[in-house]
């Protein structure tokens, strides 16, 4: 056996990130586009060609920088991992943000203004054209942080077309544009909902996007995976299997489910997925209820502040949030406190309640405003 046989194989990104790419350079005949072509969609080959003892010292290096991979000779096989997967991240907890903004920033090698802006997103997709392991790793590294992943594989997805607040004129362009590339229309009696077409398949998707992306219409379409619903109870009876429902399905105590049909309507679950949307629909419609999903692609929200606390930290996650200068956030909070009306500004509902978080770690007190 020839002793220059062995190799460095990537498992996954474990939890290194794009900084190991231009490291990498260095030592790899391959070309940066390649590396972190093996980093993010592994099992893949790293290194070949190497004396035993020199693939072990990398790949223990390696190791220690977070990198899961591992030194084999020409015996080892494995099956290469895919670019198949895409993820949006789930925030459940806001308190972590930092912690949420450092992780995007080392594994998608980004300064913390992109890390911001893309949190800000809804829904927020972090990153596509990964493998399974890589997915995996990730679901590992933002758990603790009290984030939930959403996955897709987008060459299987289906997509939805939504059209944003837009004059009469575009609206009807823009039907037209979808109807010239043979795309059904959603039949509704409502002229103006979001919603126009729905379950395009990826390469019809792709195809209108390519239409639409040199235009300035606010057209999105939207990977069903990861659509988010807020679930609505409109009308409930106070029968006993009602009760039990409520406390079963949100935790809340029997009490506060007495007065819950005398509080419609209300939000019972928020940022859930249509599976769950559809189940929780069906069920309250067999306890002799009502409800009704809320998708929060579209959503636009903005925060009424009741009390300022620290006026200085809080113009500073205002103004870090939203993106505005020092001098047009001090302006919203004072503006804001003083008429008692909701910021100006509209926020995504990831934004929304980042925002609402980190003014709560200022003393100052708000809630959520549907706009």
């Amino acid at each position: 056996m020839s002793q220059a046989t062995w190799r460095v194989i990537v498992n996954s990104i474990g939890t290194s990130g794009a900084g190991l790419i231009s490291i990498l350079k260095k030592v790899s005949p391959l070309s940066e586009n390649r590396i972190a072509s093996v980093l993010y969609r592994g099992p893949a080959e790293l290194l070949t060609n190497l004396p035993e003892q020199t693939a072990k010292e990398i790949a223990e290096l390696l190791h220690t920088a977070g990198l899961d991979c591992l030194a084999v000779d020409e015996t080892y096989t494995f099956e290469p991992g895919d670019a198949d997967h895409e993820v949006a991240l789930v925030i459940r907890d806001f308190a972590r943000m930092p912690d949420v903004l450092e992780q995007i920033m080392l594994i998608l090698g980004v300064d913390v203004e992109t890390a911001r802006k893309i949190v800000c997103t809804s829904p927020t997709v972090l990153v596509g054209g990964i493998s399974k392991n890589t997915v995996q790793a990730l679901l590992a590294r933002f758990a603790p942080l009290g984030v939930e992943l959403d996955v897709s594989r987008p060459g299987e997805a289906l997509f939805d077309v939504f059209l944003g607040e837009t004059t009469a004129l575009n609206r009807q362009q823009v039907l037209r544009l979808l109807r010239d590339n043979k795309i059904p229309l959603l039949d509704s009696k409502n002229g103006e909902q979001p919603l126009l077409a729905v379950e395009l398949p990826r390469e019809q998707a792709d195809k209108l996007w390519e239409r639409l992306k040199r235009t300035s219409y606010p057209v999105r379409i939207v990977n069903r995976d990861f659509q988010r619903f807020d679930l609505r109870l409109d009308q409930a009876s106070n029968s006993p299997e009602m009760m039990q429902y409520l406390q079963t399905s949100t935790g809340m105590p029997e009490k506060v489910a007495q007065k819950v049909p005398h509080k419609t309507p209300l939000i019972l679950q928020q940022n859930i997925r249509f599976s769950d949307l559809a189940a929780h629909m069906e069920q309250i419609q067999l306890l002799g209820g009502k409800a009704s999903g809320h998708l929060l692609v579209f959503q636009t929200f903005s925060l009424e502040i009741t009390k300022v606390g620290d006026h200085k930290a809080s113009t500073n996650a205002v103004r870090f949030i939203t993106g505005l200068k020092e001098d047009e956030a001090l302006e919203i909070v004072t503006r804001t406190h003083k008429l008692g009306e909701p910021l100006a500004e509209p926020l995504t509902y990831p934004q929304a309640l980042w925002l609402q978080t980190e003014l709560g770690k200022a003393g100052t007190d708000s809630h959520l405003v549907i706009l």
